[in-house]
């Protein structure tokens, strides 16, 4: 399947920073601002832009019994709360 890329904008510093820690129950995301995404049969990366308020994530792989849908609802809702 080909990679998938969405865009977030308006995310400020503490909006990412809730996201790292409600993301840490599936994946330990690297310390800094972009990095490679590999957990549990997700592969992908994540680029934050902290000027621009953006936060753009690829994703490369998830596994067959895990919609990519799934994925991208549970980014949104830990990015909306």
């Amino acid at each position: 399947m080909a990679s998938e890329t969405k865009t977030f904008s308006g995310i400020d510093r503490a909006r990412m920073n809730v996201l790292r820690e409600r993301a840490a129950a599936f994946v330990q995301l690297p310390q800094g601002d972009s990095g490679a995404i590999d957990a549990q049969g997700v592969r992908g990366s994540f680029s934050y832009d902290d000027t621009a308020q953006t936060l753009t994530i690829t994703l490369d792989h998830t596994p067959l019994f895990v919609p990519r849908s799934m994925v991208w609802s549970t980014l949104e809702s830990a990015l909306r709360s």
